[in-house]
């Protein structure tokens, strides 16, 4: 057998997968593997993007038919992974350790680990200091959630990128998971579930629907493997390749500081998309991570801010190019979830003060949402109007 670098094409030394790949050259298996993720891209992807390594393996079906009962599965072989963190905080050294003691303890180790830390040389020297040698510790050029992964990418040395928070662990199989989507080229991102770990516990008025003010997965999204738009920022990976062709995430827009502004992962995404119309950004629950929500915010204080500030953020990545069509259709699935199947499931039990308080919930955050994105649109295109008339 004989691996491929960086190539969408399978070498495999075997009479029978040689016979079916010569009845179509284009494509390594024939529509019997119809369950095989491998995929054959237009040159305008090819041209761009490099794959991760992959070798093809048989393997003999239960049943034990001969030569038909051969399976041609595609698997990652020898695909470097970097995971990057970054922090901000002295405060989160807990919170680092225990994450990076999750990722030593993978069943797929990564190639390497990389804590991106604000422009402060000794925030730099603190963690340096702290951390196992073995994980990289740099400054960003700038402050923001957004300056800290754009070093982490442009610093890592993987064919794929891996983010996750510094208040998160991943589970024992979490980059396992995320790698097995890769198999497939069209497949440029993948993200993961990420599961609310609450200080204290959850509130008992907060409905899951709502979590992701508190940056978890919430109920609403796919159960099983699915397409999206873009995954969630603690549990996210991308071909390194893509940024080289894309950009970086834009830091006009994202975390920075106590401000509550988000964005810049379906930005992103909406770029790759855009930029490639036949490639594939894929949510896989199977790849968990748990992210620790800590006690501020289980104030109801918190919850509108972050809404209102969610609105903001939507006006800002919101795709300016019409003929974008994915554009907003999270936003717009989501907000038919709630109206066709969240509320009315809990109107129907609206006696119940838990219900009832869910209700409430869920119509202040929206309320707070579309405040927000009314005035940051307002906003625009008064600057709008103001340049036109310069």
């Amino acid at each position: 057998m004989r691996r491929s670098d960086a190539t969408s094409t399978v070498h495999v030394n075997t009479p029978f997968v040689k016979r079916e790949q010569e009845k179509n050259p284009k494509t390594p298996h024939s529509s019997q593997y119809a369950n095989t993720p491998l995929v054959v891209l237009n040159s305008r992807i090819q041209n761009h993007i490099k794959y991760p390594r992959t070798v093809a393996v048989c393997e003999q079906s239960h049943n034990g038919i001969k030569p038909s009962g051969l399976l041609l599965r595609v698997v990652n072989s020898m695909v470097n992974v970097s995971v990057v963190i970054s922090t901000y905080s002295e405060s989160k050294l807990k919170c680092v350790l225990d994450c990076i003691e999750s990722l030593n303890r993978q069943s797929v180790l990564p190639s390497e680990i990389i804590l991106v830390v604000d422009p402060r040389p000794e925030l730099a020297d603190f963690y340096r200091s702290r951390l196992p040698s073995h994980v990289k510790v740099l400054m960003s050029s700038g402050f923001g959630l957004s300056n800290a992964r754009n070093a982490g990418v442009k610093n890592s040395a993987g064919d794929i990128v891996a983010f996750i928070d510094d208040d998160a662990k991943a589970d024992q199989h979490w980059i396992r998971n995320l790698i097995r989507s890769y198999d497939d080229p069209s497949v440029l991102g993948v993200g993961g579930y990420a599961h609310p770990v609450w200080d204290g516990g959850s509130p008992i008025w907060f409905p899951e629907e709502l979590n992701w003010i508190v940056g978890c997965s919430y109920k609403g999204l796919p159960e099983h493997k699915a397409i999206v738009r873009n995954p969630i920022g603690c549990n996210m990976s991308f071909r390194r390749s893509v940024f080289d062709t894309v950009g970086f995430f834009r830091t006009d827009v994202g975390r920075f500081g106590s401000t509550l502004l988000a964005g810049e992962e379906p930005e992103l995404s909406m770029r790759i998309l855009s930029k490639f119309p036949e490639s594939r950004i894929v949510y896989d629950p199977a790849a968990v991570v748990y992210h620790k929500v800590p006690k501020g915010r289980r104030k109801l204080a918190y919850f509108i801010r972050r809404s209102f500030y969610q609105g903001i953020s939507i006006a800002l990545f919101k795709p300016r190019e019409p003929t974008f069509k994915k554009g907003l259709s999270t936003e717009n699935e989501y907000l038919r979830y709630l109206v066709e199947v969240a509320i009315p499931s809990r109107v129907k039990h609206a006696y119940q003060l838990k219900n009832l308080s869910h209700l409430m919930i869920i119509s202040f955050s929206t309320i707070a949402v579309l405040f927000g994105f009314s005035i940051a649109e307002i906003g625009r295109r008064q600057v709008i109007f103001k340049w036109n008339n310069v």
